[in-house]
């Protein structure tokens, strides 16, 4: 897979937000336009993630 950087659905160029979508004993990770909003899951999953999540660095 060439680089995604680009979304499909309406030609944003600079990158993706991040979701976690609990999915059973796991998460599923996706990305989401931040442009028109499109949701594209690539497939990638974690183990389920526990308790809140921790303010980390902000840049």
């Amino acid at each position: 897979m060439e680089e995604f950087r680009t979304c499909r659905e309406c030609g944003y160029t600079r990158g993706f937000h991040v979701y976690f979508k609990p999915d059973g004993a796991q998460h599923r990770i996706g990305l989401i336009c931040p442009s028109c909003g499109r949701a594209f899951d690539i497939g990638w999953v974690t183990p389920r993630l526990e308790g809140p999540a921790e303010a980390g660095a902000q840049f």
